[in-house]
């Protein structure tokens, strides 16, 4: 099986057994997946094909149908880690080595993520060392590009389309997009347009203010003359994370721009928005209405809470006050009714979401959520948050998350640490019992040969007897037959019973006796002295004792597999005990593991 490089695509040389591996190209350590299925060999490097062009979407894909066969192969999971951070490696031009970067920022760490952790939970310890290694840089990029995009003043509208063709030339995309940018700059709107918005940031990373301006544009304006355009990997990374925001957050709106491209040839993606023709002389004015109605929208609704907040007298406050109060009290019924309250008067308070949290997880105070260690980022409260949120807001809401991450992945750290000490001891009696297997089966191996030589050397000697005996068992059978024809003679004629016959008669019957007693005697000298026949016996008593010791050694290896069979279920069940463990601390639950912290 060969597998291609993640960072260069280079050929790996792959030592049988191995998970890693260093590229003989760039020099750089790979995890390697262990399949020994030419499919999913094919398939992984197709996906690495796809992420290394930066096609994240047809990457992760690839990834989730390798996973649909088989969930424990940690190098799928961990190629959905890359993709969903959209992570390309790039050289360093001060060290010439790969160097990871983030095109998908998320709001929530690597080293929480779900994929991550699976990915860790099935690797072997070598592997899961290098993924922790690599998700601990690309932590750092991703908490470096969310310090920088905090500090990004908001947009109204992000321009996505595709700034250069295969050639590099500019394309018509990028002038019909630097128009309406222009346009709609004049109008009042702060707009995103990186042709322009991203000269500012020449030489750095632009990912945190793409990042940020994603995050904060109400409408983002997709241009597109060419179907292909509109599928180029950067261009679709873009609307492909707008999109998946507007799931969360339903006053974003996505607007399809297109030019000499039908309507039922755009994205299925786009099916549910409203695209504009650019080529209908009404664009900008049909432009400019869909933008006004959306953003007015929001800005009316704003402008709304505040008075209403205003008339109430500050009512709002008033109970998120008291809701303060019962929630240190430790009355998360009553604080719960008057966060909820609150809301009802301002549904745009992220504290009040903060508090809703505390109360569900029946917490005090910011502290008692960190030692509790429930995940945040699945709550709705805590989505909510980030919507209404203020930039200070946030940063102290994600370092508590943060905080819960690192709590929760030094739960399964240690999970991991105690499940590997237990199959440890497992594998110390497996390695004896698969030696005592392999003893076996050369022992039997040379067993059966000796006895195939005994076969043989038993029958060569009875071959080399066989003229030893032949002559005097012949003289014996020949005497026995005249003596017997001889009296058979004399008896069956009377009248040759003369006196003298029956003398001559006696006298030839007792030559033959004394020829066949010493014929026979002969036989048993033979057999009695003669080398050969004491080589056979010798030889078929060491094959009955061979025998026997193949039998025994036949008993020894069927009990060596049962009992191999027995630690298999074993091991099984430690990875199904810990598994569950795992998952039981992901969902916030540490009541089986602090057993076995107390137990260890």
């Amino acid at each position: 099986m060969t597998y291609n490089c993640k960072m260069c695509g280079g050929k790996l040389n792959i030592k049988e057994g191995d998970s890693i591996c260093t590229c003989d190209y760039c020099g750089t350590v790979n995890t390697v997946p262990k399949v020994n299925d030419l499919r999913l060999t094919n398939l992984f490097n197709r996906a690495n094909y796809q992420r290394m062009h930066n096609d994240f979407d047809k990457a992760s894909a690839i990834y989730e149908t390798i996973l649909d066969e088989d969930n424990t192969i940690a190098e799928a999971h961990w190629g959905l880690v890359l993709c969903k951070y959209g992570v390309e490696y790039v050289d360093d031009p001060k060290t010439l080595q790969k160097i990871p970067t983030c095109h998908r920022t998320q709001l929530t760490s690597i080293l929480a993520d779900t994929e991550y952790l699976m990915a860790i939970q099935y690797a072997d310890t070598i592997a899961a060392g290098k993924y922790k290694e690599e998700a601990k840089k690309i932590a750092e990029i991703q908490k470096k590009i969310l310090e920088i995009s905090s500090k990004e003043s908001p947009y109204d509208i992000f321009i996505c389309y595709k700034e250069t063709d295969d050639l590099g030339n500019r394309t018509e995309d990028s002038s019909i997009a630097q128009d309406i940018c222009t346009y709609l700059t004049n109008e009042g709107y702060k707009v995103f347009f990186s042709r322009i918005t991203l000269r500012a940031h020449g030489g750095t990373e632009y990912e945190p203010y793409i990042f940020a301006a994603l995050h904060s544009a109400k409408i983002m304006l997709v241009v597109g003359t060419k179907v292909e355009y509109l599928e180029a990997p950067w261009v679709k990374n873009e609307w492909g994370r707008f999109i998946a925001m507007m799931k969360e957050d339903k006053s974003k709106l996505l607007l399809p721009c297109y030019k000499y491209i039908s309507p039922d040839a755009l994205p299925d993606a786009f099916i549910n928005c409203e695209a504009l023709d650019i080529a209908t002389p009404s664009f900008m004015l049909d432009l400019i209405k869909s933008i006004k109605k959306n953003l007015h929208k929001e800005d009316t609704r704003a402008d709304n809470r505040n008075i209403e907040i205003h008339q109430m007298g500050g009512n709002a406050i008033t109970l998120q006050k008291r809701a303060d109060l019962f929630l240190e009290d430790g009355n998360f019924a009553s604080a719960e009714e008057y966060y909820d309250k609150s809301l009802d008067q301002d549904p745009e308070n992220s504290e009040c979401y903060w508090g809703l949290i505390k109360c569900r997880l029946k917490c005090t105070s910011d502290e008692e959520l960190v030692r509790l260690g429930h995940p945040l980022s699945e709550m709705e409260e805590y989505r909510n948050i980030f919507r209404f949120a203020t930039s200070g807001q946030k940063k102290k809401y994600m370092d508590i998350d943060q905080k819960i991450s690192n709590k929760i992945k030094d739960a399964l750290d240690s999970i991991f640490q105690k499940k590997r000490q237990d199959l440890e001891i497992l594998y110390v009696s497996y390695k004896r019992l698969r030696q005592n297997y392999k003893e076996y089966s050369q022992m039997g191996e040379e067993m059966f040969k000796r006895l195939e030589f005994l076969n043989t050397s038993i029958n060569d000697y009875l071959n080399q007897l066989s003229p030893l005996l032949k002559h005097p068992l012949n003289n014996l059978l020949e005497q026995k037959q005249k003596s017997a024809s001889l009296i058979n003679n004399y008896m069956s004629d009377r009248k040759l019973l003369t006196k003298k016959d029956i003398q001559n008669a006696c006298e030839a019957s007792q030559n033959l006796v004394s020829a066949a007693r010493i014929n026979a005697e002969q036989i048993q000298k033979i057999s009695r002295e003669h080398p050969l026949f004491k080589s056979v016996d010798n030889l078929i008593r060491r094959r009955q004792e061979l025998l026997n010791e193949i039998d025994q050694l036949m008993k020894d290896t069927q009990k060596n597999v049962s009992m191999l069979s027995n630690m298999q279920q074993q091991v099984k069940k430690i990875n199904e005990k810990y598994e569950v463990l795992s998952k039981e601390v992901m969902a916030g639950d540490y009541i089986n593991y602090n057993k076995m912290m107390q137990v260890s």
